[in-house]
């Protein structure tokens, strides 16, 4: 994990689409390239790694969380306790920040999505029978995909460590 992680901080340029944004489009949005592919337009972009987290805080999350944190994820947390990666800096201020292409969620990040969810999950389905007993939810979402999408992977049943991409608008059920 640290090698990966080390090999994607090395990468300096975030490749967007030719076919979804046209050259015009990217210069107002970033100010230029600096270069391009077949498919693709390069914009200059940097990383953000946090610290690694300490056992005993991931111990702590997954006690809190009410469930087993994905190896692969512990794993990540133990070289970067979150992490923003492709940042693209804009050319005028869209939003107040940066473009963050892939938003890694911290143990304490982890902690306040998966509550919220729950949370959202059970007012969703409060007058389900079938759901009056839940106290966790079956999956855990791992990454930001903007709007109030997530990145999400199972974490139980036969599909666990299966990645998908949640919805918001779905009221976080799987």
């Amino acid at each position: 994990m640290k090698t990966l992680i080390e090999q994607i901080a090395k990468i300096t340029t975030l490749a967007i689409p030719k076919s979804l944004h046209n050259k015009e489009q990217i210069i107002s949005a970033f100010g230029g390239t600096i270069g391009d592919t077949t498919e693709s337009w390069l914009v200059p972009c940097f990383h953000s790694l946090n610290a690694p987290a300490q056992a005993e805080h991931i111990i702590e999350t997954e006690k809190l969380l009410g469930y087993s944190i994905p190896a692969e994820y512990k794993q990540f947390l133990s070289v970067s306790n979150g992490a923003k990666l492709f940042n693209a800096t804009r050319n005028r201020p869209q939003t107040g920040s940066p473009h963050i292409r892939y938003h890694l969620f911290s143990c304490d990040e982890l902690l306040k999505i998966n509550r919220f969810m729950l949370q959202t999950f059970l007012e969703a389905y409060a007058d389900d029978p079938e759901f009056e007993d839940t106290r966790s939810l079956n999956y855990m979402a791992f990454c930001d995909a903007t709007n109030d999408n997530y990145q999400a992977v199972v974490i139980d049943s036969q599909h666990r460590n299966r990645e998908f991409l949640l919805f918001y608008e779905f009221q976080c059920r799987h």
